[in-house]
């Protein structure tokens, strides 16, 4: 019940798409509509999209945003079309660093963070749905990167030469502590 739970009224437009979604059979077919609906508003996928006071102005002004707006949305419509969601969250992508010495280690950063909505399929559990990769136009390579796409840029011999840096900063660490 709590994953089916939305602020009545704080969304009206949001509220409105959702519940249109309600009469259809199955909540796959749910999911494929909110889908559908997206791609044909031309979500544009931003890591510095500014500020929405609503996820009305989200998903009907702006259609600019990053992770976390693509994932409440999703979730709402969802919510609202009787699909119980939540908002999942962790890291996409790593890096492994294979410093001149001592062992490989994964690194996670900050720009790694990502949201996505998970929504609750009877016969299946939680599914994970990840809806900034319906955006359609990312801003730059390393949002695209962002927002699913797979490209992987070029190692260069700065970046080598970094991730040793990191390597030796590791292993002082370690070595202090």
């Amino acid at each position: 019940p709590a994953d089916l739970e939305l602020p009545a009224g704080s969304n009206p437009q949001l509220e409105a798409l959702g519940a249109s979604w309600r009469d259809l059979a199955t909540p796959d077919q749910r999911i494929a509509a909110a889908n559908q609906w997206s791609k044909q508003q031309h979500f544009r996928y931003s890591r510095t999209p500014g500020t929405h006071r609503c996820l009305n102005v989200f998903l009907f002004k702006g259609r600019e945003g990053f992770c976390g707006h693509y994932a409440s949305a999703l979730t709402a419509l969802m919510r609202a079309a009787g699909v119980p969601a939540q908002v999942g969250s962790g890291y996409l992508g790593r890096t492994w660093v294979r410093p001149l010495s001592g062992a490989p280690y994964l690194d996670l950063r900050h720009s790694n963070a990502h949201a996505w909505s998970e929504v609750w399929l009877p016969d299946r559990g939680w599914q994970r749905i990840d809806p900034s990769a319906w955006a359609t136009a990312p801003a730059s390579r390393a949002e695209a990167s962002e927002a699913g796409g797979s490209a992987k840029p070029i190692i260069s011999w700065l970046q080598w030469l970094q991730w040793q840096w990191w390597g030796l900063d590791l292993a002082w660490s370690r070595w202090w502590l």
